[in-house]
């Protein structure tokens, strides 16, 4: 199935990007592979366990558009991050900034460490009423 990106669903730009490094299998991760348009949540590292409705799109680095969906993701790489909720928008307003901390979530397990090195819309997409 071709992935359709978030920027031609929504739109609207990204809120933000991190690069990510995937756990491996020993260090709590996937024991297979991972494809582009998986639902990975966003927790931040605050140790309050808390996930919220923000999922990467990965980026193949070489040319800076979205990953191929029927590649797997890459050990290491980018991702650009949507925040999915409208109604959580202000909160990540306050808790976004360059240098924040998370993981990439399956569930409550952690797929990847990731820290936003780039803000792109996250003050510029619309919130909701």
């Amino acid at each position: 199935m071709e992935h359709i990106s978030y920027l031609e669903r929504s739109g609207r730009l990204p809120d933000f990007e991190v690069p990510y490094k995937l756990y491996t299998a020993d260090e709590g991760g996937r024991k297979t592979p991972a494809y582009q348009g998986i639902r990975w949540d966003f927790m931040y590292d605050d140790h309050r366990e808390i996930l919220y409705i923000i999922h990467p799109e990965i980026l193949n680095v070489a040319t800076n558009e979205s990953f191929a969906s029927e590649t797997p993701i890459p050990e290491f790489g980018k991702a650009t991050m949507w925040i999915v909720s409208p109604q959580f928008q202000l909160l990540h307003r306050q808790r976004i900034k360059m240098g924040t901390r998370g993981f990439f979530m399956e569930g409550p397990h952690k797929m990847a460490v990731c820290e936003v090195t780039r803000i792109i819309g996250l003050f510029e997409n619309p919130v909701a009423a």
